[in-house]
Parts: structure tokens; sequence; C-alpha cells
């Protein structure tokens, strides 16, 4: 009988256990293609951008790589190098063709040399800032995905907007059919843009501390990995903390509308694998070797509280309303 108890116990406690890991499956209720294209852009469901989402993590290391990520964003995109090193590529030729009418009849006749193409400014845009940092473009991903898939918005693309116009542009020349042109004059803007910034990201393994986890995603990234760098997956992963500051801004008036902080932590007690919740989608590769780790829970935790909070702010029908 006291040997049964004991058991009848340990059976117990290892459930009370189980229920400690952090993280529930939520079943997403993302919509359909269909679904997404039949949504009126003037029905009851907000549009909303993701727009800057920055890293302001701290330690030195992580400063300094964004500090060299900033710098590569800060080039011309590779659209804007290639339509320049094609007009250089016609001003080189033109300028030859110049230099020998010059030659052959003198400085009045031959006129005004051509003008050289100027080189490509960065872009202005405030999307670029995500990209200039891996992690905080992670979030940013996990975020847009979140918010897809909660079906509580019309969510729109603006990191990748460029290729798209490049796109509506090249269908309306010579080189594309008839048929497959794409009418232009139809993207949408936002009535709501959500701005953001990951304020903590720390995890502990067995053995110590790892404050700071996010230095060796950015060196990674930035290639400043050195071989002392640990990475190993297969150590045993304790615990993580995550935060992020969030606000929503209403893009009619420029006011901020809702405003918090969110915070993800998660705790493996090493009785089986955490589950996750599948609405923020798959983990982005920038943090690919937190997969089934604590980090990993604890950043979809910290999504899937943001998203509850916008949406449990934001009305069925925010906007659509005529003054």
């Amino acid at each position: 009988m006291i040997r049964f108890q004991r058991q009848l116990l340990i059976y117990f406690l290892f459930l009370v256990l189980m229920g400690c890991v952090s993280g529930t499956v939520k079943k997403t209720e993302s919509p359909s293609v269909a679904e997404a294209q039949k949504v009126s852009a003037t029905g009851p469901k907000a549009r909303i951008v993701v727009a800057q989402f920055v890293n302001n993590t701290a330690g030195y290391e992580a400063q300094m790589s964004r500090a060299m990520l900033q710098v590569q964003a800060a080039m011309p995109d590779t659209n804007a190098l290639m339509a320049y090193q094609g007009k250089m590529m016609e001003y080189q030729a033109t300028l030859m063709q110049y230099q020998a009418r010059l030659n052959e009849v003198g400085t009045k006749k031959a006129g005004p040399p051509p003008k050289a193409p100027k080189y490509p400014k960065a872009s202005t845009s405030p999307y670029m800032k995500t990209i200039s940092d891996p992690v905080a473009g992670g979030v940013r991903d996990m975020i847009i995905n979140s918010l897809f898939n909660s079906n509580r918005f019309i969510v729109l693309e603006r990191q990748t907007i460029n290729e798209i116009s490049w796109e509506q542009e090249f269908s309306h020349t010579s080189r594309v059919g008839s048929k497959t042109k794409i009418p232009i004059g139809h993207i949408e803007s936002a009535e709501l843009m959500l701005i953001g910034s990951l304020n903590t990201l720390e995890a502990k393994k067995s053995g110590g501390n790892i404050g700071g986890i996010i230095s060796s995603v950015l060196s990674e990234a930035a290639g400043l990995g050195s071989d002392n760098e640990s990475l190993d997956t297969d150590a045993s992963w304790e615990s993580a903390t995550t935060a992020m500051e969030i606000r929503l801004v209403d893009t009619r008036t420029s006011r901020i509308v809702a405003a918090t902080t969110v915070e993800g932590t998660s705790t493996n007690i090493g009785f089986g694998a955490t589950k996750y919740s599948t609405n923020a989608g798959a983990l982005p590769k920038s943090f690919s070797m937190y997969h089934n780790t604590p980090v990993e829970d604890a950043l979809r935790k910290m999504v899937d509280k943001a998203v509850i909070f916008l949406v449990s702010k934001i009305p069925a029908n925010y906007f659509h309303q005529t003054d």
C-alpha cells in the first residue's frame, strides 16, 4: 500500500511539473488565400502594418554587431545598385563617343559633356531599419505571422514593398505579355502602424547564465563568431526571458492609441518537450539555433501576448467610419 501511495505521489508530481512547462498549443484561425483576398479593404477589419522594429538589447558585443549591420543597411539596395551599374555603362559609352567627337570637332562644336549618373542613396523607408538587424527582423516576422493568423486584421506587407513595386512596373514593360500585366494603383494604405523594440532576450543554460543571448545571434549574422563562442543547441537550456515594448499609432492623426510592455518567460524542467503556440508560424532563421528550447517558447509567448493585447484594444470596427 505504501509503495502504491509513493508511486501515486510521484505520478502526481510528474503531472504537476509537466503543467509547469511553459506554453500551450493554440489552433490557428489563419484565413485561406481565397478568404484573405475576399476581405473588403473598407470592411470591418483594420488595415495594419508592422513598421519599425528595433533591437535595443544591452551588451557591448550586440551593440558592435548592430553598428556593423547598420552600416551595411546604409548601402543602397540591390535593385538600385543594378540600375546604377546599367546607367554607368550607358554613360561610359556616351562619354567615349563624346571624347572622340571632342577630338574631332573641338569644344565648341562638341557641346557639353554627358552627365554622370548619381550614386543611389540608401532607402529612407522606416521599414529598412528592421532589415538592418536580423534579430529584430525575426521578431517582426513572428508578429506579422501572428497578426495574420489571428484573422482579426488586414495585414499589409511593407518590408518588400520595393520588390512589389518593381514587379508591378516590370509587368507593364514590353517584355511581359498583356495577359499577365499587374493592375497598378491597388496597393492598400494602413490605418494602424505597429512600432516596437526588443529590450530583453536572455537565457540560462545548465552551468551558468548567458546574459544578452542576442549577441551570439547578431555576431553570427555579422560574421563575427569566434571559435570560443558556444552555440551548441544540444546543451541543456533551463530558462529564458524576453521582453519588448510596442505601441500602436493611428496613421490618420499620428496619435498613439495603445502601448504596453509584453514579456515571455519559459522554464524547461526536463520532463519532455515544451508545447508551442503555432500562431507565430515557423521560427525565423535568425533564431533557428534555439528551436525547441525555452528561448523559442519565451519568444512565442511574448508575441502571443502582444497580439492578444492588440486584439483586446482595437474595436471590431476601428476605422471605416465616415467623418
